[in-house]
């Protein structure tokens, strides 16, 4: 959650329907097969960077399971204060989503107090995720920032990521008004292959708090190779809660992550990585 570089536009207008993707992931699980995606100076937004291990393609009837890991940072044009963003995606070509390959747990014991214990065996990785809080347009060399911890439960259908801060956080409040928000898979195609990926929404609670805009300043993730066995192809076969079965070509895939901010400016980013 990497080695290529590609830019990424911005586009004036986002479509009424705005497609949902993942911040934190965001990036999460595309970064963490290992690319670095960067726009351009002008509108230097994004960069990603991040691995997936073993390196391999696997195949649609050999999964190949993959630990991943990743950094995203955001680099607002201009060096002030963006509009927080609302909604985020990102897909992986060759990627695959095994849920069932561990427990799941439910919104609400994610969101209880003692979500470590009622969620254990779900539990399939942590982060952190760094955020500016100020005014928009405020420079960012002097607005203050804090740090909020991660972890990411099995839903089945995707993810519960688990918001908490802490006495490291430096945060201006001692709890977040809401404290997980749920990443639903997606199974896109994408360079004419089959792909998996994450998306999820930022409420509105959540982008402003105390009156002061939350815009993110870098995420990480780090994600177990978590084994089981599942039925692939009509065969029960080991594989990976996170898994791979296909590439572009031997040596990379196709990664594509994308984030609307809350007044409808769409940004994208697509690279090629070591598959």
């Amino acid at each position: 959650m990497l080695i290529g570089s590609r830019r990424a536009g911005t586009r004036k207008a986002a479509s009424p329907r705005g497609r949902k993707v993942l911040l934190v992931s965001a990036a999460t699980l595309a970064a963490a097969l290992g690319a670095t995606t960067a726009v351009s100076a002008q509108d230097n937004l994004l960069t990603i960077n991040g691995r997936g291990l073993p390196l391999g393609a696997g195949s649609p009837t050999r999964p190949l399971a993959k630990d991943l890991s990743f950094r995203v940072e955001v680099h607002p044009p201009g060096g002030v204060l963006p509009a927080p963003f609302e909604r985020y995606r990102i897909v992986i070509q060759g990627g695959r989503v095994y849920p069932r390959v561990l427990p799941s747990c439910s919104v609400a014991k994610a969101a209880a107090a003692d979500h470590a214990r009622r969620c254990q065996s779900a539990r399939v990785g942590t982060g952190t995720v760094d955020i500016w809080y100020g005014a928009p347009k405020d420079p960012i060399a002097t607005t203050p920032s804090c740090r909020i911890f991660s972890t990411f439960y099995n839903l089945g259908s995707g993810l519960a990521i688990r918001l908490d801060i802490n006495e490291r956080s430096r945060c201006p409040v001692a709890a977040l008004p809401r404290n997980v928000l749920v990443a639903n898979f997606i199974r896109p195609r994408l360079g004419g292959k089959a792909a998996s990926g994450i998306e999820f929404t930022v409420p509105p609670e959540l982008r402003h708090i105390a009156g002061l805009s939350i815009v993110v300043k870098s995420l990480t993730g780090k994600f177990r190779r978590v084994l089981g066995q599942a039925r692939v192809a009509g065969t029960k076969r080991s594989v990976g809660y996170f898994s791979s079965v296909a590439c572009a070509n031997r040596s990379q895939r196709l990664v594509a992550v994308s984030a609307v901010d809350e007044n409808g400016l769409s940004y994208r980013a697509r690279a090629r990585v070591p598959c």
